[in-house]
This record gives structure tokens, C-alpha cells and sequence, in this order.
């Protein structure tokens, strides 16, 4: 099952492809909102979804693997856009690497609104192709240059969150983190992680300047803070079934104004709030949905 988090206005927002999709509003005490939909199926099946961002309009917009597209939703489940190829593709054929095809899509962020709105969507896979930012009407504004080259590849973009003028992705064939400034390579950093079988990113937040929440994936969970070089800082939360501790994790957002963790548990059922030194404030099921 995936599963994804978005925070936007202080609304936690929660997509799981339990029950054919769903995406369900709520906030930080665990209170369910107004709105929240299911996803309806298209001719390629149930949404797979891969990707999850909310605008500054409510609009809610989600990365299809099962389409290769990513959709665009009103809140209460009318979808009004989609990017991506105009008809179901075939599952079998492998996506042509090139500017504007978006592959398998497996990220996606955001940032404004109807007017002025930028998304960023990442794909799966060894790509040249691999993070690239369209406006709100489908046109591709860039495809960003792994590491700054013209002819890199990027190894499989799993996350990416915008920061300003800044945009964060990691990556999921390998533990890095790279970071680019008005669309242009900044800087990169590989995530120290841990040594248990099967260690992987699941996701990686900006706490602040030069401070990353890094959540990792496989036999032993963990939630680190890591410095702007991957170093690790501190260990805030380690595996169990237990409030404060983690059980397949699958996503993570940060809401830096109130220094607050909210983490995605369970494959998708249990979320956790966490302060910025670790504590848990607080978990919920989200089964419900």
C-alpha cells in the first residue's frame, strides 16, 4: 500500500491507496475536516498513488503511477487537470527519457496557486529526466540538472519539498540529498544511515538552516536529525510497535512555524506528532479513511 503526507495552512492532509485511494483532511490533533474524497479509478485501474501535494486553493494534486500522470483535484474529488500522457499507457513499455515525459512519477511538491502555481514532480528510475517543474497549466518550466550536468542522471528522485526559493529532493537508489537555488544546482549530501539490512530513505524535511529530519525505512526504522552535510546529529525516534516509536514508516512533513514532526506509520495507518527534540506529542489512526 503507499501512502502520503502533505501540510499546507496547518491542514494535515493524507492519501493512501487503502480501499482504491482516498485522501482525507485533518489537523494535528487528529480532528477529521471538512472535504476528502476517493479516488476514482480510470481506465488503467486503481490510482497508485505516488505523490501528494495540496495548493493554496485546496486544490489536490496526486502523482498516478498507474497512469504515469499526475491529477489535479478539487477537494471534494472533481478532477479538473491532469499532466501526462493523454490516454492509459501501456504497463509494459518503458517511458522515453526526454524533457516533459514524466516517466513513472514518484514525488511531487508544490508551490502558490491557482495564479502563479510552480509543481515539481519526481520520477522513478536512472533518469536524465528525473525532477522536472511545470506551471500550473502543464507547461514544463525546467528540468532540473542532476548535480548541475548536463548529461547526469538522477537515481531515482523519492521525495522533494520546496523551501523558498529552494527546492530539496532526495533520492531513493541512493541516500542523497540534493538541493537546487531558483532551479539551479546548490549544493548535495549523502545521508549517514544506519547499517541494518535493507536501510533506506523513506523521506528528508528541512527542520531548519543546516538541520534535516531524515526518516529511514526497513529492518530497523528511524527518525534522525542530520546536519547540511548528512552527519548524524541526534537519533529522535527508533523501531516498535509503541506511541513514540516506528512500524513501517511511509511519510513525513514538518511544520517548521510550531517545530513539529508529523510521521506516517504502520503502511499508512497510525500518524505521529513529534516536537523537534523528538518527544511524541500525540498519535491517531487514520484506518478510517
Amino acid at each position: 500500500m503507499s501512502a502520503r503526507l502533505c501540510l499546507n495552512q496547518g491542514v494535515l492532509y493524507v492519501a493512501s491507496a487503502e480501499r482504491s485511494g482516498r485522501v482525507v483532511p485533518f489537523d494535528l490533533e487528529g480532528r477529521r475536516l471538512e472535504g476528502g474524497f476517493k479516488v476514482p479509478e480510470s481506465a488503467a485501474g486503481a490510482c497508485l498513488i505516488s505523490g501528494l501535494f495540496v495548493d493554496d486553493d485546496r486544490r489536490v494534486w496526486l502523482a498516478d503511477r498507474s497512469l504515469r500522470a499526475v491529477r489535479g483535484f478539487t477537494l471534494f474529488g472533481r478532477e479538473s487537470q491532469r499532466l501526462g500522457p493523454p490516454r492509459s499507457p501501456s504497463p509494459w513499455r518503458s517511458e522515453p527519457d526526454v524533457a516533459g515525459n514524466l516517466g513513472l512519477p514518484t514525488a511531487l511538491a508544490g508551490r502558490g496557486s491557482s495564479d502563479d502555481l510552480c509543481l515539481a514532480v519526481g520520477s522513478l528510475g536512472l533518469r536524465r529526466h528525473g525532477a522536472q517543474v511545470f506551471d500550473g497549466s502543464g507547461q514544463l518550466l525546467r528540468s532540473l540538472r542532476p548535480l548541475g550536468e548536463s548529461h547526469g542522471r538522477f537515481h531515482g528522485v523519492r521525495g522533494i519539498e520546496w523551501l523558498g526559493r529552494s527546492l530539496l529532493l532526495f533520492e531513493s537508489q541512493r541516500p542523497r540529498v540534493q538541493v537546487f537555488r531558483d532551479l539551479e544546482h546548490w549544493f548535495s549530501f549523502e545521508v549517514e544511515l544506519p547499517r541494518p539490512r535493507g536501510a533506506e530513505l523513506i523521506a528528508v524535511r528541512a527542520l531548519d538552516a543546516g538541520r534535516f529530519a531524515a526518516l529511514v525505512g526497513g529492518d530497523e526504522p528511524a527518525l534522525l536529525e542530520v546536519d547540511g552535510r548528512g552527519r548524524l546529529r541526534r537519533v529522535l525516534a527508533v523501531a516498535g510497535e509503541d506511541t513514540g516509536r516506528l512500524s513501517a514508516p511511509a511519510d513525513l512533513v514538518v511544520d517548521r512555524e510550531h517545530q513539529r514532526l508529523a510521521l506516517l506509520d504502520r503502511e499508512g495507518l497510525r500518524i505521529q506528532v513529534f516536537t523537534g527534540d523528538g518527544e511524541c506529542a500525540g498519535a491517531f489512526a487514520c484506518d478510517a479513511i
